[in-house]
């Protein structure tokens, strides 16, 4: 396997004759990233399915991975394009906008400040990172936190610990039992409790899958540890707000 970094300007003629996952970029200048093998290559029946949600070639495996990839480069504006024949190998190349914005200045510590909360938060996710990386966030700004690595999971630590959590983090994409599942299983214990999605997806495409499931609010994965502390804090705000003028 070979990777590799480039600068690409793209044209018309370039997006017309190469395969992209979903949708090609337009014309512009990219940083493109190239992901090449040289295996088995795929037939052109599986090279259009890959980047859909569950599709596997294997025995075992989700089939999450690519449809998570593709979520997260759509997020950022770009797409990812296929080069494959059966015997020759693949090419993944994701491509990315060339920005020449300068790095955000860091916060000042008045707005670190702002972001402190308290209660419970329930983060139900089935990657060790993600929780490790949430529940010292969240600790870091004052918050209790209770984990679980996937759907089930999440559903019996709330029952347990119902009346005590403020809000839930939940993936909506995990073996055992999906998101999707575990917050129809939430809502049945408690209806008015904040439940904030994340997913691999973009937030257009999670807001078409999921955007009619009650969630507060939603998190694109890759998410930075103040991003996640700015969602929490608003969705309690907002939550805490809407319970004292009246009921949820």
């Amino acid at each position: 396997m070979v990777v590799s970094t480039l600068l690409r300007d793209v044209d018309q003629s370039f997006i017309v004759n190469n395969h992209f996952a979903v949708d090609p970029v337009p014309p512009g200048r990219y940083v493109a990233i190239q992901v090449r093998d040289n295996g088995c290559g795929m037939a052109e029946s599986v090279r259009t399915h890959i980047f859909d949600p569950f599709f596997t070639t294997k025995f075992t495996g989700r089939g999450l991975g690519l449809a998570a990839a593709l979520g997260i480069v759509r997020g950022h504006q770009g797409s990812i394009r296929i080069e494959t024949e059966p015997g020759r190998g693949t090419l993944f190349e994701v491509l990315l906008p060339a920005s020449a914005a300068r790095q955000q200045a860091p916060a000042p510590a008045t707005a670190q400040r702002e972001l402190r909360g308290s209660g419970s938060v329930l983060v139900v996710d089935d990657e060790a990172v993600v929780r490790s990386v949430a529940k010292a966030t969240l600790e870091h700004y004052g918050y209790k936190v209770l984990e679980a690595e996937n759907g089930r999971d999440g559903v019996r630590l709330f029952r347990r610990h119902a009346d005590e959590i403020s809000v839930v983090l939940l993936d909506m994409m995990m073996p055992v039992m999906g998101g999707e599942e575990a917050l129809a299983s939430i809502r049945d214990v408690r209806t008015n409790v904040p439940v904030i999605g994340s997913s691999g997806y973009s937030e257009s495409v999670a807001q078409e899958r999921f955007g009619g499931k009650g969630l507060a609010s939603f998190l694109q994965k890759p998410y930075s540890a103040r991003i996640l502390a700015e969602r929490v804090k608003q969705v309690l705000d907002h939550h805490h707000a809407t319970r004292a003028g009246g009921p949820v």
